[in-house]
């Protein structure tokens, strides 16, 4: 018998991906065959001439598998889908995919679109598709504010009974604890059971050097002796002596500035926590800087837009950080051990020896 479970969210990049790959890592370990689908896959990107969902992509590869896991490719507008769908027709082949995905499966992990809601214009929300082919849902809720709770609050109107479980990702500080104390005393007083809280990890949301340059269209003038995972983004507006106390302070960074501040480059290549250089306009510094990047094993990445341009291209590609590599995938597995009930997870999936 095949066990499925709805893995969803109250907003995009919540980390269901990343959790999907730990809990199914931790099953492939105990010895269950797994499965993962994604019924709906809005992202999709081109990469080496064919249309595909990076996160279905990454996830299916982490877990082993090399088929097809997406039930519908949102290949064109939105707009287009909901004028021409018919959503019995749709639901039809999301069911016969599932079929083909779980055969010989022990769990199914199906996650859910960018958010809940999304999709319920061609009957591809996750309500829907839960109540087809996967009637248990687990909730991850990204913790931003307190208004979290209101929103699980109305996951929990759209779902019922279906919706049991509640995972509290990425929090900070002192709001692990109230998180634990308070919001989930409210929660689970609306029947839902928090099956644990993570807290924020900065590996988990940090970047690979060579993700970075790909994705920026970068090229290396100084390539990087190994692929550093970059946490934090440091904007070169500053004096050099500014910069230097701000350096100190952060970890694993990437600095990005104009090839014509030599005199920052060369504070920033004088501490450890540079990690990588981005170089906006085009402009290359000096070769003594070369040079001395070369010395230091700090990789430099030259990109043509200004720096304002480059900076939100960044700040984008480390929203949607992904869990690649085995750094990241044995750090979310160490992560969901430590602050996830796996043997409570177990039982609502239904497994025999839970």
């Amino acid at each position: 018998m095949t066990h499925s479970i709805m893995i969803s969210s109250l907003e995009e990049h919540s980390g269901k991906s990343a959790l999907i790959i730990a809990f199914g890592k931790i099953l492939q370990e105990e010895g269950y065959e797994i499965g993962y689908f994604k019924p709906f896959a809005v992202n999709p990107v081109k990469k080496e001439g064919e249309i595909v969902d990076e996160d279905a992509t990454v996830t299916a590869q982490q877990l082993g598998m090399d088929e097809d896991v997406v039930g519908l490719m949102l290949d064109r507008p939105y707009v287009e889908y909901i004028l021409s769908a018919e959503p019995s027709e749709i639901r039809g082949k999301i069911s016969e995919k599932y079929a083909e995905i779980s055969r010989g499966k022990d769990v199914v992990f199906v996650e859910g679109s960018a958010d809940y809601k999304t999709g319920r214009a061609i009957g591809l929300g996750d309500f829907t598709v839960a109540r087809l082919i996967a009637p248990k849902v687990l909730m991850v809720a990204r913790y931003r504010d307190d208004f979290i709770i209101d929103k699980l609050l109305n996951s929990k109107d759209v779902f019922g009974a279906m919706l049991e479980k509640v995972i509290i990702n990425r929090l900070t500080g002192y709001k692990l604890s109230y998180a634990q104390a308070v919001a989930s005393r409210v929660i689970e007083s609306a029947g839902m059971d928090v099956l644990g809280v993570i807290p924020h990890d900065p590996l988990l949301a940090g970047v690979f050097v060579s993700d970075l340059r790909e994705k920026l269209g970068g090229e290396f003038i100084v390539k990087p002796e190994k692929d550093t995972i970059i946490e934090h983004l440091v904007i070169g507006a500053m004096s050099p002596s500014s910069a230097l106390r701000y350096f100190r302070d952060v970890k694993n960074a990437v600095l990005i500035t104009g090839g014509d501040r030599n005199d920052l480059l060369e504070v920033a290549l004088s501490v450890p926590s540079i990690k990588c250089i981005v170089l906006t306009g085009n402009l290359e510094p000096n070769r003594a800087i070369i040079r001395r990047a070369e010395e230091k094993e700090v990789p430099v990445i030259l990109v043509s837009e200004d720096t304002l341009t480059a900076t939100i291209r960044i700040e984008e590609i480390f929203r949607k950080a992904r869990v690649t590599g085995e750094i990241k995938a044995q750090r979310i597995k160490t992560l969901v051990k430590n602050h996830i009930k796996i043997e409570e997870l177990k039982k609502y999936l239904g497994l025999q020896d839970a």
